[in-house]
């Protein structure tokens, strides 16, 4: 087995090498696009979520004739407690997108959905944060329905 103190170089460059993969994936700008059709629009929205039950409305109201599909999300905890949040389609067909994904403190929580989440038309994105504050980045982009 190595040991890190007779190797502070390799430890280093293994460091630097783990924190330049997990800032790729957290800073994401462009959508994951994997799914068929044509997009028509990338959409980035960042959000903070209040404590206690709160959420944030990503998206207000999807267009007509369009579907909004989440591609990556990041979502961030700066507290010093564990936190969790659920992805929310109000209106059309209401209800949960994702089961409470639990972000631990002081870090974060990075996904690519592949071929993501569609939203129909005339439905909102919300984010629901169950217990903490958060921040969050929602990745996607807009095609036609």
């Amino acid at each position: 087995m190595l040991k890190i103190r007779r190797h502070p170089l390799l430890a280093a460059l293994l460091v630097t090498c783990v924190l330049a993969f997990v800032a790729e994936q957290v800073l994401a700008q462009n959508p994951t696009i994997k799914g068929k059709g044509k997009y028509l629009s990338t959409v980035s929205v960042a959000l903070t979520i209040a404590a206690n039950g709160q959420s944030a409305t990503a998206v207000d109201l999807i267009p007509e004739k369009m579907t909004f599909v989440i591609t990556d999300v990041v979502v961030s905890n700066s507290t010093a407690s564990s936190a969790s949040f659920v992805i929310n389609q109000l209106v059309v067909d209401a209800g949960t997108k994702t089961g409470a994904i639990e972000v631990g403190p002081m870090s974060s929580f990075a996904h690519n959905f592949g071929t993501g989440f569609e939203f129909p038309a005339g439905s909102r994105v919300a984010i629901f944060a169950n217990n903490q504050a958060l921040t969050a980045t929602l990745v996607g982009y807009m095609k036609k329905a």
